[in-house]
C-alpha cells in the first residue's frame, strides 16, 4: 500500500486530480475539507480561533472563513497564529484517517490532498509526494470561476505559499495540470499503475 501526498500552489486543480485518482481505486483524503469541519460549530478549533479572531465568529458558534481570510491573508502574524491553531489538528486527523483506510484490504493507495503539505512540515506522513503543476493565469481563472476571487485575494494568499518551482524540486511525482484534463488524467493513470501495480 501506497500513501501519497498531493499538493501543489491554490489554484493549481489538485481538487480535481484528487478526483481522478479516487476513480482510479484509491482512498481520498481532503485536508481542506478536514480544515473546514474544525471551523463548523462544534468543530474542535472554533473556540480557540474565536478568542484569537472575534471578528471571524458567527451568531451559530461556527467561523465566517470569508473574514478569516481577510483577517490573516497579508498580515504574516495573524496567519502564523492560525495556522499553529489549526496544522497540529489537521494533522491528527490525517494520521488518523490514513490509519484507518490502511485497515481496509482492498485498499492499495491512499491519497491526501494537502495544500500547504511542504509549509507545514507534513512530508513525513507520506510515502511519495506528488506535486500538481500550474502557472498564474491559469490559477487565477479558475480561482475567479470556481471561489468567485479577486485577483488581489488569489494573489495574496499565493504570496504565503511556497513558490512552485521549489515545490517541483521536492517532487516524487509531477502532475503537469497546464493543457486539457485528458492529458492530466493519463498522467495520473501513470503514477496510478506505476505504484499500484509494481
Amino acid at each position: 500500500m501506497i500513501v501519497m501526498g498531493l499538493t501543489g500552489n491554490l489554484g493549481s486543480g489538485k481538487s480535481t486530480v484528487l478526483q481522478m485518482f479516487h476513480k482510479f481505486g484509491a482512498e481520498v483524503i481532503d485536508a481542506d475539507e478536514i480544515a473546514r469541519r474544525l471551523l463548523e460549530p462544534g468543530g474542535a478549533c472554533v473556540r480557540a480561533v474565536r478568542q484569537a479572531f472575534p471578528q471571524a465568529g458567527t451568531d451559530t458558534g461556527g467561523i465566517r472563513r470569508s473574514v478569516l481570510a481577510e483577517l490573516v491573508f497579508g498580515h504574516p502574524r495573524r496567519l502564523k497564529k492560525l495556522e499553529d491553531l489549526l496544522h497540529p489538528p489537521v494533522r491528527r486527523e490525517i494520521q488518523h484517517r490514513i490509519s484507518q483506510a490502511a485497515k481496509q484490504p482492498a485498499t492499495e493507495m491512499i491519497v491526501a490532498d494537502v495544500p500547504l503539505l511542504f509549509e507545514a512540515g507534513f512530508e513525513d506522513l507520506f510515502d511519495v509526494i506528488a506535486v500538481v503543476r500550474s502557472n498564474q493565469r491559469l490559477q487565477i481563472e479558475r480561482l475567479r470561476r470556481s471561489r468567485k476571487m479577486s485577483r488581489r485575494q488569489v494573489l495574496a494568499r499565493l504570496a504565503h505559499q511556497w513558490p512552485q518551482q521549489q515545490k517541483l524540486q521536492q517532487a516524487d511525482f509531477i502532475i503537469d495540470n497546464r493543457s486539457t484534463q485528458a492529458k492530466t488524467r493519463s498522467q495520473v493513470n501513470a503514477i496510478w499503475e506505476g505504484l499500484v501495480h509494481l
